[in-house]
């Protein structure tokens, strides 16, 4: 749990017991998944990231973050454990600037799949750092049965279309350029077609955000 603060039994186990229903063609886990364990009814970790070295971007309004990630949340029988992830953002008095809650929203009785996750939002001005809390609430049962991996920050310019790869505002030359780069060195940023592969399709989706210009 290296970076991360547990709250109770909040820990990683062996990805093994959540199955890969629900994981793209290309995904893979790692040997560990976060969970909860046996304590409370509701466990929790928490990691904080500095972004005070963006501090002239976030405050110019020309920073966003992008989160990604995957919940398990698992509902059996009568029993339902539900995972949660809340990101908050604070100033350096450690005001918060705003927060955002995601949680898996297709919860399947018996049916036990990864459901992805993403946001991305413009940072507010002032913020300087930004707190992920991963959340496992047990409703019944003895252990918190829900899951949590591939969690990922990114702080970013923001892109004016998809096909605005170098993240400039507008869409020219230089995107097209660097699509045709990553295509061609099976760079995944060039797939933009959610398949896990670059083939005719990525480059027909990528001139189609193109074409349809900056929104």
């Amino acid at each position: 749990m290296t970076g991360w603060t547990p709250i109770d039994q909040f820990t990683a186990s062996d990805s093994s017991i959540t199955g890969e229903l629900g994981l793209l063609e290309c995904e893979t886990l790692g040997q560990y998944s976060f969970t909860g364990e046996f304590g409370s009814s509701t466990e929790s970790a928490s990691q904080v990231i500095d972004v005070s070295d963006e501090a002239l971007g976030i405050d110019a309004g020309v920073r966003e973050f992008h989160f990604t990630g995957m919940i398990q949340s698992r509902r059996a029988g009568g029993g339902l454990d539900i995972g949660t992830i809340v990101i908050t953002l604070r100033d350096a008095a450690n005001n918060q600037t705003a927060s955002y809650e995601l949680a898996d929203n297709t919860i399947n009785n018996g049916i036990f799949d990864w459901e992805h996750l993403s946001l991305s939002e413009i940072i507010p001005a002032s913020t300087r750092s930004i707190e992920i809390v991963m959340i496992g609430t047990r409703n019944s049962g003895s252990s918190i049965d829900c899951f949590f991996d591939n969690l990922e920050l990114r702080i970013q310019p923001p892109q004016c279309s998809s096909a605005d790869l170098n993240r400039d505002g507008q869409l020219n030359f230089f995107d097209v350029s660097r699509f045709l780069s990553a295509y061609n060195s099976n760079d995944p940023e060039a797939e933009f077609t959610g398949n896990c592969q670059l083939d005719f399709f990525d480059v027909s989706a990528f001139l189609s955000a193109y074409n349809a210009g900056c929104i």
